[in-house]
């Protein structure tokens, strides 16, 4: 072979090597563009939903009211379920857009785009290919529970932005000292955004030092510097709260919203067993959850050759890491389905991984050439149909918000009855905000009323006519709609 037909060939790969690498970029970009639109596309429509959203929209309102924006407050007392971070942030928002419902799930939103673009950089720099990354940020776009988490006001989204970042950091660390900086500063971001869950980088960190068999960092300063520098972000809002309440915050701030989340159910009984935290994952994780099994069990069974590759290594150290999220809220008793959701950007890093070494190991090239296409279009159809709550129980449940909604408005612009009552309802956070603070009372099945009141009840029940003529035939209905009615009594 000519030595010009040898530098031509070598050209034409440079030239392929190149045009792909640009392909791949232009392919992370459209995936940012598609996760923008996805996470903000009509995100103030819909009620706030109870309990989360209602309850923490209601907290950042009273904050705005009383001009208080250090210690959370809700129906007038001190508030301490979480960190102040978010509400900080929802407030800002609030400034910049117009309506509360988009302004404060904005941060959740945004969190999520920006989450997409932290596991494409984690997989481009674990092992830099950037169609891996784009691989990575198109399973976690697609991953149903998580855009339907991100278009909320959660706190679950949010916290796994810093959780990201503190172990992108790490990675960058790893071949330049001081980004270790960042490590410690998104740990106390993550903390200051949900109390403890904002460690779950941590056990990341530990899995790849364990796999990659690397503790070098630890002899880093800027380790211990970083270490320091996420404690003063921690610090100062804990240190004032403690000042003003001393042991009362740290009783209910610590050990009764997070020691007795493991020993009990702390949710009024509404917390999922483990049954259903797993089949809450694999149903609203599908179809990435379900093929994470198999592919995860091919992959370890695969040719021993293939155990030092770095690809190997770093999907493992993603499937423990997403592994670990969901176990220590698996043992926990207080099991709230949202707690696994920083455990999705892990298992969208590990499929994309997966995925990428038996394309190239294993000869699957058309396997997935054909069968892709299929589970992206799934994905893509059961991701719109969770994250804008038009599939079973969220589209029921989106109904309900409306409709309490709509309820709480007509409390808001009626003061008068001054009583609220609920009968075989139970759920009243969100009519509470939006009625502007309306307390709406149990009404007891032998109570005697002879003053005017609101009543709320289910529409169901209430055409039913389980109320006796004489007192059924003096209630007005004020609003009716598909989940939920409100009727006045004059006696």
């Amino acid at each position: 072979m000519s030595k010009e037909k040898i530098l031509s060939e070598k050209s034409n790969a440079v030239s392929i090597a190149r045009n792909t690498y640009a392909i791949g970029w232009w392919l992370c970009v459209a995936v940012l563009a598609v996760s923008s639109f996805l996470f903000l596309f009509r995100l103030g429509n819909g009620a706030f939903w109870d309990t989360d959203e209602s309850v923490y929209a209601e907290v950042m309102r009273e904050a705005e009211v009383s001009g208080d924006y250090l210690t959370p407050k809700f129906r007038g007392e001190n508030f301490f379920d979480k960190p102040p971070l978010y509400y900080w942030e929802g407030l800002l928002a609030s400034k910049i857009f117009p309506g509360p419902e988009f302004a404060y799930r904005f941060p959740s939103a945004l969190a999520g785009i920006l989450s997409v673009l932290a596991t494409m950089l984690i997989a481009f720099e674990a092992t830099g290919s950037i169609w891996t990354a784009a691989s990575a940020g198109i399973i976690l776009t697609l991953f149903p529970a998580f855009l339907e988490a991100g278009r909320q006001v959660k706190l679950d989204v949010p916290v796994t932005l810093p959780i990201l970042l503190a172990f992108y950091f790490f990675l960058r660390g790893l071949r330049n000292p001081r980004w270790y900086l960042g490590v410690g500063a998104f740990i106390g971001l993550g903390v200051m955004t949900k109390s403890v869950v904002g460690l779950f980088a941590l056990p990341a960190i530990v899995f790849y030092a364990l796999f990659f068999r690397n503790f070098s960092w630890l002899k880093s300063a800027y380790v211990w510097c970083g270490a320091i520098l996420g404690v003063l972000i921690v610090l100062p809002w804990h240190v004032y709260e403690t000042y003003l309440f001393g042991s009362q915050f740290w009783n209910e701030y610590f050990f009764h919203l997070v020691v007795n989340r493991f020993a009990a159910d702390i949710v009024n009984g509404s917390s999922a067993s483990v049954g259903g935290f797993l089949t809450y994952i694999l149903q609203y994780g599908a179809p990435w959850s379900i093929l994470l099994i198999p592919l995860t069990a091919v992959l370890i069974f695969s040719k021993n050759e293939d155990r030092d590759d770095p690809f190997k290594k770093s999907s493992y150290v993603f499937a423990c890491a997403a592994l670990s999220i969901i176990i220590v809220f698996s043992v926990s008793t207080t099991k709230v389905i949202y707690y696994s959701v920083p455990s999705f950007s892990f298992i969208a890093l590990s499929l994309a991984l997966t995925g990428s070494i038996l394309y190239r190991k294993q000869n699957m090239a058309m396997f997935f050439a054909l069968l892709a296409p299929l589970i992206l279009c799934a994905a893509l159809i059961y991701t719109i149909m969770a994250g804008f709550h038009t599939y079973g129980a969220f589209a029921a449940l989106n109904t309900l918000a409306r409709d309490e909604k709509k309820a709480g408005l007509v409390l808001a612009a009626n003061p008068y009855p001054e009583k609220v009552y609920e009968y075989n309802f139970g759920l009243w956070d969100t009519i509470f905000y939006y009625s502007g603070g309306r307390k709406v009372y149990l009404m007891q099945e032998d109570q005697v009323l002879n003053e005017p009141f609101f009543l709320i009840l289910p529409t169901e029940f209430y055409r039913q006519k389980p109320f006796p003529e004489e007192l059924a035939s003096r209630f007005t209905t004020r609003y009716s709609g598909p989940s939920l009615t409100l009727v006045s009594f004059v006696p």
